[in-house]
């Protein structure tokens, strides 16, 4: 009698974990169609925002409140590529939660601003994957995604460079970066030692017009120089292999033109 209790327990079980299964599965089948559904994120921002109106503009923080939300929906309206995208109002819920009660909108919640926050966000990582997949099966990306060359030499044109930010949004235009660097050094190195995307077993740079980039400042030239020397070339010619997960060694070399 045990052993039959047992194995109606079992069964039971199974069909409570089937269920719960069959619930978690479409819970987040669910939650893949709100993250890939931009009007869907778009209509989250826009309710908050009106109701952030209605309450009127109360103070000079209400009105900066209100200009992200207004600049969020312009961007999710036109987006059209992750690079310049930014999750203007990232943090607006701490910054709600901080102001006196009295300034803020009644019927707006500061959970009501998270799970905004939330969908941008999660919006914003499916549309980089989704980008990324697209570029691999476009044709204008063939010299990247569908070339039997082992490697890939890239040009930057140091005439057109004044700052490290001008340096970085070229290379991860050339690199396809598979998100936006915004400027951050961090964030190009952590880019450039990944390079997880790309099939190349060895990187040329070549840097023309380095002589006019050194006329123009010298510091900066040295300073990207510098980081292939003593941070990019050091660590794909011998730390790759430890630091990534099956990461493998790649010849990396820069020419100044």
């Amino acid at each position: 009698m045990k052993r039959i209790v047992t194995g109606m327990a079992r069964k039971v079980c199974n069909i409570f974990r089937g269920t719960a299964k069959a619930n978690e599965t479409k819970c987040a089948n669910t939650e893949n169609e709100k993250t890939s559904d931009k009007q869907a994120v778009i209509d989250q921002v826009r309710m908050v925002y009106e109701k952030l109106k209605q309450g009127g503009i109360k103070s000079q923080r209400n009105s900066l409140l209100l200009h992200e939300f207004e600049y969020q929906i312009y961007q999710l309206e036109h987006l059209k590529d992750p690079f310049g995208f930014t999750n203007s109002i990232k943090k607006c819920a701490d910054y709600y939660a901080s102001w006196p009660s009295e300034e803020r909108t009644p019927n707006v919640t500061v959970s009501e601003l998270e799970e905004t926050d939330k969908m941008v966000e999660a919006f914003w990582e499916y549309f980089c994957i989704r980008r990324h997949k697209i570029r691999k099966t476009d044709p204008a990306f063939d010299r990247l995604y569908r070339n039997d060359a082992k490697e890939l030499e890239v040009t930057i044109d140091a005439a057109k460079i004044s700052s490290y930010k001008d340096y970085i949004d070229m290379i991860q235009i050339e690199l396809d970066f598979p998100y936006d660097c915004e400027g951050m050094i961090d964030r190009y190195l952590d880019g450039i030692r990944d390079l997880g995307w790309l099939p190349f077993e060895s990187y040329v740079f070549n840097i023309t017009n380095s002589k006019d980039l050194e006329r123009r400042n010298t510091p900066l030239l040295k300073e990207i120089v510098e980081d292939f020397d003593e941070i990019i070339i050091p660590f794909w010619d011998h730390e790759a292999t430890d630091c990534i997960v099956g990461g493998e060694r790649k010849d990396v070399r820069v020419n100044l033109v």
